[in-house]
């Protein structure tokens, strides 16, 4: 293991209380990580994975990493700061963005289950959106 990411996850132990692992080079949380109102840290660890569900409210993350991927569900509902989602991002459960600042979605996005656009900016979505469930444009 590289010292870089050493201190990447010793970081994020200390911020947060949550040990990551390495799997293929890679930070790995094998089940769900709730980091809602955690405020010590502002970013996530890049090609991060995370096996379950990815908590992300009232946190003081401005960005979500590139090459993140959740096996769970991803909710950012009513996080303000966060205005994109990056290329690749792939979640295996549904993604919550109700209340977001968030305008558009990538192009490359696959979700497992439902998206929730609800009370968001977005006025679009890709094409190449790929959604297993409900896509939910309400409000």
């Amino acid at each position: 293991m590289n010292q870089e990411l050493e201190k990447i996850i010793a970081d994020f132990e200390s911020a947060t209380g949550y040990l990551l692992e390495i799997r293929d080079g890679r930070p790995y949380y094998r089940g769900d990580l709730d980091l809602e109102n955690v405020t010590e840290i502002t970013s996530l660890p890049k090609d991060l994975t995370v096996g379950g569900y990815l908590y992300l409210q009232g946190t003081s993350i401005t960005s979500l990493p590139e090459g993140l991927t959740v096996g769970g569900s991803l909710s950012l509902e009513n996080c303000t700061v966060i205005t994109s989602l990056p290329e690749g991002l792939t979640v295996g459960g549904s993604i919550y963005l109700s209340g977001t600042s968030i305008t558009s979605l990538p192009e490359s996005l696959v979700v497992g289950l439902d998206i929730d656009l609800r009370s968001t900016g977005i006025t679009s979505v890709p094409e190449s959106l790929v959604v297993g469930g409900a896509l939910d444009l309400r409000g």
